[in-house]
């Protein structure tokens, strides 16, 4: 990625950032010990705690008290973290009960009509994402599953959450796992599905612990997304909504 498309890029998304919510329905805290701080110059507030360091634009993010923050010499300016909980919508009993043994060990391609409406089977006459770096910023992917060992880059997936775990998921939580399927998956085995780009370079960037994310930990996953030169960020996190017009 140029320098050019790299500030082009970290522009976009802290745009897109201001409007991200996380689902649909959303409780929303700020933390009183966690702080996005923009530094004055190139100077680190080495009298704070440092929870990330962002290369390349002058922010990191902090915790301590308020009151450390007003007075550290390096700091020009701050806000507190925002931290947000997902509610999970009610589950819909409506949706016909689906077998899974009636397609155990054959290709899934052919339930795909979401790719066939897109026309990415025809895209992948000249290109399936090689040469290319996409970074999933979501809940974490599953290194195990068969169909996204291939494409994840176990060596630049990264944990953004302060839970102590490594990138994969917390147990149950496989939103981004599936974002990651829709992206790259490589049908592996040749039992699985295929992704967009299944030979892209696939980022896994985990921001959720559990239900609950950070804008702090999505802000420094996008700017670390930018500093490994992904062409391209997903963060299929929604928005706050929309009035229609």
């Amino acid at each position: 990625m140029s320098e050019a498309n790299r500030r082009e890029f970290l522009r976009t998304s802290g745009a897109l950032l201001g409007g991200i919510a996380v689902g649909t329905q959303v409780t929303a805290a700020t933390r009183t010990d966690r702080f996005v701080v923009q530094t004055k110059g190139k100077r680190t507030p080495s009298d704070l705690d440092i929870v990330h360091e962002m290369s390349g634009v002058k922010f990191v993010v902090v915790e301590g008290t308020e009151s450390a923050v007003e007075d550290s010499k390096a700091v020009k300016d701050y806000a507190a973290d925002i931290e947000v909980e997902l509610d999970a919508p009610d589950a819909n009993d409506d949706v016909p009960a689906f077998d899974e043994s009636d397609y155990e060990g054959q290709p899934g391609d052919f339930l795909q009509w979401d790719k066939d409406d897109l026309g990415v089977p025809t895209a992948h006459e000249t290109t399936e994402g090689e040469d290319t770096r996409v970074a999933v910023i979501d809940s974490g992917v599953l290194e195990t599953h068969p169909d996204l060992a291939g494409p994840l880059d176990l060596e630049l997936s990264r944990n953004f959450t302060d839970d102590g775990g490594d990138h994969n998921p917390v147990e149950g939580d496989d939103h981004g796992t599936h974002v990651a399927g829709i992206v790259a998956a490589d049908n592996g085995g040749g039992v699985g599905v295929n992704g967009t780009a299944p030979k892209t370079d696939l980022v896994d960037c985990r921001v959720f612990s559990g239900p609950t994310a950070s804008f702090a930990d999505i802000l420094a996953a996008v700017v670390y997304s930018a500093n490994v030169d992904a062409d391209v960020a997903n963060l299929s996190l929604g928005a706050y909504p929309i009035p229609r017009q």
